[in-house]
């Protein structure tokens, strides 16, 4: 159930991120301030306490097709840095019209 409080709360993000014009690398620093998301599943309910620290580490690269359309892909590995030892890998490919 969503709770109305749960949209207060905030996720703070630090970062650096180096790019050209083909080629992007990111780090960031994630600090999950608190809160509680939970599921209930008949008389269950399944608590996920959001108190992390993370880290995210990223590479792209971006491609002009002619003058009209770009393509890029992104991979990212986030890894929790305190005693959440929970870790993430994702990718993302897109293809952007310029106009």
């Amino acid at each position: 159930m969503w709770a109305p409080e749960a949209a207060w709360r905030s996720t703070p993000c630090f970062g650096l991120r180096l790019t050209n014009t083909i080629v992007a690398a990111q780090v960031n620093l994630w600090q999950h301030f608190g809160g509680l998301d939970t599921i209930t599943f008949g008389t269950t309910t399944i608590a996920t306490n959001l108190l992390a620290t993370a880290l995210e580490f990223s590479g792209g690269v971006s491609t002009a097709l002619g003058g009209w359309a770009d393509f890029y892909a992104k991979v990212s590995y986030t890894t929790g840095i305190d005693a959440n030892s929970q870790s993430a890998l994702s990718g993302r490919l897109g293809f952007r019209v310029v106009c």
